[in-house]
Formats: structure tokens, sequence, C-alpha cells
């Protein structure tokens, strides 16, 4: 997409460009289908910290399902897909634990400051009519989860540049900002966001209207 230039001074490597620069100061968007999600995704998911999460309750999935349709009205309004609203590891929370105050709704993965101010009292709203109707309790503690195997760590050197980008784009589609991925990698916000630019060149389905 001509987002990166190549430069060939002593050997190639590629660079951020006019094209590129827009898109980080957020002067131009770039337009991406959004990814598939496998139907077992969506049954059980991975929080922040790498565990995998339980599999939806029949209770549990019914007020999932409703989230979902509030999401994707939400989208609607916005013009962007619904996984920029919460992703489904989101919602999956919020249907298991249906938060009530804003210190359960803070503990939700993908929610951030921004999102909690933009939807807590839209969400949390609809989680308390959803319960009240069906009688469902309400603020639980997060279900058990298991811990996802870590793969077996080089003995020596630093992590590769495509699997650092790797990381940031699991991070990134599982709902975190930019400036969330950058302070739990202890890395800078702009590499962060060259990371991405980069995944965009190299065929990756990343969404940037929420850069």
């Amino acid at each position: 997409q001509g987002l990166l230039s190549e430069t060939t001074e002593n050997y190639v490597t590629l660079r951020l460009n006019a094209l590129s620069k827009e898109i980080l100061r957020r002067q131009r968007d770039v337009s991406i289908e959004a990814p598939h999600q496998s139907l077992q995704n969506t049954l059980t998911g991975t929080s922040k910290t790498g565990n995998i999460l339980p599999e939806l309750a029949p209770e549990e999935m019914g007020l999932f399902q409703h989230l979902r349709t509030l999401r994707k009205r939400l989208a609607d309004e916005q013009g962007v897909p619904p996984y920029v609203i919460f992703p489904d590891t989101s919602l999956r929370g919020m249907a298991q634990q249906r938060p009530q105050s804003q210190s359960q709704f803070e503990q939700i993965p993908g929610v951030g400051s921004r999102k909690l101010q933009a939807y807590y009292t839209l969400f949390t709203g609809e989680i308390r009519a959803y319960c009240e109707l069906h009688n469902l309790s309400m603020g639980l503690s997060p279900a058990p989860t298991t811990r996802r195997e870590a793969p077996p760590k080089a003995a020596t050197g630093p992590v590769s540049p495509s699997v650092t980008r790797q990381i940031t784009l699991q991070m990134y589609q599982d709902g975190q900002s930019i400036e969330d991925i950058a302070r739990e990698r202890n890395l800078r916000p702009t590499t962060i966001a060259s990371h991405l630019v980069e995944l965009i060149e190299a065929g990756e389905t990343i969404d940037v209207q929420s850069l």
C-alpha cells in the first residue's frame, strides 16, 4: 500500500515515509476489513495475562449475545467495525462478571480509561436490565482461568522483529491501546505504532480507526 519506503544504503531496510507518518499523526485513514473470528474464539477467549477463559454457561451466553447486539448498534452508529467498540473477550468478561461499579468494569479485559468513560454507563445499564429480567446475580468475581503455556524462550538474544510485531498485533486485537501496550511491554508508543504500520504493509488485517 506504499506505507513504507525501502532504502538500499549498505543493506535493504524499511523506514516510515510521508504516508505512514500521516497515519501515525492521525491525518490519514486506512480502510481494512475486520479479522474473521471463529466460533471457538467466541466461546472461549484469552485474558490480557495470557490466561484461557472458561466457556460461557447458557445463562451467560444469552447476555453475551445481548451485549453483541448492543455493540453492533453502537458500531453502526459510529461507522466502525464492532470490535473497535469492544472485542469479544471484553463482552465475555462482562457476561461472566456482570459488573455494576467502575472498579468492576475496569477489571474486564480490554477496558481502559477511555472506554470506561465512554461505555461504562451504557453497558452496565444494559447488563443490569438483562440480569433483573432473567434473575441473574451481578458483580461477580472473575471466573477461574487456565494458564496458557508460554512458548519456550530462546537461550540467548533479543526477541526477533517478526515475533515482537506479532506480540503487538495480538495485544492490539485484544483491545489494548497503543499506550497500554507500550506501558506493558516497556516500549515507546512510537515503537508500537511502527509495529502496526509494518504489519499493515505486510498484509495483516488491522483496524487503525481506533488509534
